[in-house]
């Protein structure tokens, strides 16, 4: 009977949060990012969608905006382009995004790793991650995801058939 309670972390401008505001009206939303700009730009994109009132929007790195707060839901889509295929990037990308929302250092993971460690210390029992990595570090990104507690990892490939997401649950004990 509660509501579900949903974060976005590296939200961006805000289409994570938003679509799944929009599809899940009873769920609460708090959308983070480290970047002022992409927050106020999520602000306006959830007002002219009229889902500003709905989610809660917090500056911070990583999850540090969310901690001390729990969630049945943790999705990401973060900066995960390693910096060995930066320029393998096409250039309708490349050069219409900022760095800091793709360029996940030298393997991919400087802004998933955190995430994927520290889940399990948001989720409820039995709450769900879901975070978009790159084709050539998904597997470690699932790993990462065992290794911070989670279980049931899965990987769910994108349609060209490249493991992209990464789907995981914390455990239904405490941690």
């Amino acid at each position: 009977g509660e509501p579900i309670r949903i974060a976005d972390v590296g939200t961006g401008t805000g289409c994570l949060a938003l679509a799944l505001a929009k599809a899940l009206p009873a769920a609460e939303v708090t959308a983070t990012d480290l970047s002022t700009d992409a927050l106020d730009l999520a602000q306006e994109n959830a007002e002219a969608l009229g889902l500003a009132g709905r989610i809660t929007f917090v500056s911070g790195d990583g999850l540090a905006p969310v901690a001390g707060q729990t969630f049945d839901w943790l999705v990401s889509n973060p900066p995960y382009i390693p910096d060995a295929e930066w320029d393998e990037v096409a250039p309708n990308v490349r050069d219409h995004e900022p760095e800091l929302a793709l360029r996940g250092g030298h393997d991919g993971l400087a802004v998933l790793r955190p995430v994927l460690e520290g889940a399990a210390s948001v989720l409820v029992p039995g709450g769900w991650l879901m975070v978009e990595a790159a084709a050539s570090n998904a597997a470690a990104a699932a790993d990462l995801a065992r290794a911070g507690g989670l279980v049931e990892v899965e990987l769910i490939h994108d349609f060209e058939g490249h493991p992209r997401f990464v789907l995981a649950q914390r455990t239904a004990s405490s941690v």
